[in-house]
């Protein structure tokens, strides 16, 4: 089961565990950083920002919730997901129902 495994890497919030899904944004950092260079990762984490907002605001649009979580082990959500090494997981965002 991903989303107990996932849990347990967000330093075991276990809600995660509980939603239906759950999003996690990553990113390639080199295809920004070799076109921008050290301002890259700056440029990156904007979008990713972007990127997290508006799947908050689509997830309430549907009458749904969701939470942007950014306390996790990268390296064991990388494995759960088997992510290539170039992505770099910034964000999970358990999407549910609303209590």
């Amino acid at each position: 089961n991903y989303q107990v495994a996932l849990a347990k890497a967000c330093l075991g919030q276990m809600f995660i565990a509980d939603a239906p899904i759950s999003i996690v944004v990553t990113a390639q950092y080199e295809r920004t950083t070799s076109k921008y260079g050290e301002r890259g990762p700056r440029y990156v984490h904007i979008e990713v920002g972007h990127v997290g907002q508006n799947i908050c605001l689509e997830t309430v649009s549907l009458g749904l919730a969701t939470v942007t979580t950014g306390a996790f082990w990268d390296e064991e959500v990388s494995k759960i997901l088997h992510l290539p090494d170039r992505h770099k997981p910034l964000y999970v965002l358990p999407v549910g129902y609303p209590e």
